[in-house]
């Protein structure tokens, strides 16, 4: 997905399926209707707010950006969506010039007036517009810190909208630049070599001008975008369902890796998308009915529950054969997620005090977290490089994530509180849903045995993200999903201008740190630049403001009747590629 994803909850993530199922008449005829599970509510289809993974899945079905990434191609490469092909860009790594295609229009909406309610081309200014929103004072949007810094005027453009009583999306930007309907050119202030990353991003979508205002606050719940699918029924608390889209542009790739040919990945080369007809999400918390629903044949494609993978995986990793010899396919594969504990940097406590960190962490026995929560779904880490990137070092040892309880009660004593004496309990904030809440326990159980004391605060996810930006929280586990392929992508939580609500999620702001990855941020692919990344990495591996614990694995069963289905971890589009056939 890349999706940029904002920290989700853990056991929401082991908990995520997206399935679909196949619907046929009395003549056993395929209905071509996918149905999808959402394991969440969605808050919101607004690209630039929707910020946690049910959100954002559900606005990329129907938003598009002007990149994407090779849905078949590995390593991941980026490719043209609402683009006609990839920029030009300028011999300086500054200007990029794009050229839209002709063929791509917005779905049919009475917010298009003009055209009597037929969507209308896509357009250069409605690029130029939905980065601006981005930077507008008044949207708030987390998602802010894609563009910070990295666009000519557009910084100051925020700050000069700031002084007015409204913004005036009339006011041009110095680097967004519309030079006709179908020609748009962004300047940067510096070369950005993870730009294209950052445009491929599910959060990067055009969004029609017209629409945004008909709606205003309601815009997240009215989606209207340029994809395959046009949103006929949107429920969030229940089920959002979507028809195919008559106009789209979109074909099946026609070019893959050698596996797709033999996987018959490439059958439907060049065809238009989406391949179904009909695509239904139903908003489905909890992964029991979600699996018995598999079982019968009802859903298409299913995450394998976490409770149930030994059931479903041998230990080898391979399908047990009562479900292979029902052509059930097993797809194991790295994740875009992994999962940080974070403490609150704010915190008068635990802020100043590294040792006091480092003794915490050194109670927590990683191994057993993982058999017991994520067995067969996790690898443990070794810092903040995720090992599905380039710059991954496996031999890097990550010098408080061994358990240790002896050296747990040794940095607690140079921490000044010997056996814990004096030591004021520590906030450990977790979730109120049955796994979550087992995670909390086994965090209290695990610090009160190095004798560090925890108060234990469970909340729902909104409640816990007002604690979390008004920084009341103590210490915490949360996932986060990699944007692109690139560890840039996780150093820049812990920059000292991201601060929340923006995705610094543990309010660390340390001088050497920033300017470590301001210098990396600037840098192009390379030896250097990956000796860099290893020195942050230490860096960050001592201070301990967050702890990246493991990196997670997925495990994806599908149905015999599931075509063209590839593990897709930075792209949420995937469902426009599937094709169900009856057997």
């Amino acid at each position: 997905m890349n999706r940029f994803f904002r920290p989700l909850v853990f056991a929401l993530i082991l908990a995520f399926a997206f399935a679909g199922c196949t619907r046929r008449d009395g003549n056993g005829v395929d209905s071509r209707t996918l149905r999808l599970v959402s394991a969440g509510k969605v808050r919101t289809t607004d690209p630039i707010h929707a910020d946690d993974l049910y959100s954002i899945e559900q606005a990329s079905q129907v938003y598009e950006g002007l990149l994407e990434y090779d849905y078949l191609k590995r390593p991941y490469r980026i490719a043209p969506l609402l683009a006609e092909r990839l920029p030009d860009i300028s011999a300086d790594g500054l200007t990029y010039t794009f050229r839209l295609r002709p063929n791509a229009t917005f779905h049919d909406d009475p917010c298009f007036a003009a055209t009597g309610g037929k969507g209308r081309a896509v357009r250069a200014a409605d690029v130029v517009y939905s980065i601006e929103r981005f930077a507008d004072p008044r949207e708030e949007s987390s998602m802010w810190y894609m563009f910070d810094g990295k666009i000519e005027g557009l910084n100051e453009w925020k700050k000069a909208q700031a002084a007015k009583a409204r913004t005036d999306y009339d006011s041009p930007v110095a680097g967004l630049r519309a030079i006709d309907d179908r020609t748009v050119v962004i300047r940067l202030t510096r070369p950005v070599h993870q730009f294209l990353y950052v445009l491929a991003m599910n959060h990067a979508a055009i969004v029609a001008r017209e629409c945004v205002e008909r709606y205003g606050k309601d815009f997240g719940q009215h989606p209207v975008g340029t994809g395959p699918w046009i949103a006929r029924e949107f429920k969030p608390d229940f089920q959002m369902t979507y028809d195919r889209n008559p106009r789209y542009y979109g074909r099946y790739p026609s070019e893959g890796d050698s596996d797709d040919v033999s996987a018959g990945r490439l059958a439907d080369a060049g065809k238009p998308l989406p391949l179904a007809d009909h695509l239904v999400y139903t908003v489905g918390k909890e992964s029991q009915p979600n699996w018995l629903n598999f079982l019968k044949g009802n859903f298409s494609v299913l995450g394998v529950p976490k409770d149930l993978l030994a059931e479903v995986v041998d230990p080898s990793g391979s399908l047990r054969p009562e479900f292979s010899k029902k052509s059930v396919a097993l797809h194991r594969s790295p994740s875009m997620f992994h999962y940080h504990f974070t403490f609150n940097m704010k915190d008068p406590l635990l802020g100043k005090n590294k040792a006091l960190r480092q003794a915490i962490l050194s109670a927590l026995n990683v191994d057993e977290l993982i058999a017991l929560f994520a067995p067969g779904r996790a690898t443990k880490a070794n810092g903040f490089i995720p090992n599905t990137t380039a710059d991954y070092d496996p031999k890097v040892v990550a010098p408080y994530l061994d358990f240790s309880l002896d050296r747990a009660k040794k940095l607690l004593a140079k921490a000044g509180y010997p056996e814990g004496k004096n030591l004021p309990p520590i906030s450990y904030d977790g979730f109120t849903d049955s796994t979550n809440r087992q995670i909390a326990e086994w965090v209290v159980r695990s610090l009160r045995a190095a004798h560090i004391p925890v108060e234990l605060h469970l909340a729902d996810w909104a409640d816990f993200e007002k604690r979390l930006n008004a920084r009341q929280t103590g210490i915490f586990l949360l996932g986060f999903g990699l944007d692109y392929p690139d560890a840039e992508n996780v150093f820049v939580n812990l920059w000292g201008k991201n601060q929340a609500p923006s995705i610094n999620d543990s309010g660390y702001a340390n001088p050497a740190f920033d300017r470590m990855y301001e210098r990396m941020a600037k840098m192009e692919p390379g030896p250097e630049r990956r000796k860099l990344l290893q020195e942050m990495n230490a860096f960050v591996n001592e201070e301990v403001p967050q702890a990246v614990l493991y990196y997670s694995i997925d495990n994806t069963l599908t149905q015999p009747w599931v075509r063209n289905f590839k593990p897709d971890i930075f792209d949420l589009r995937a469902p426009k590629f599937w094709r169900v056939q009856a057997p």
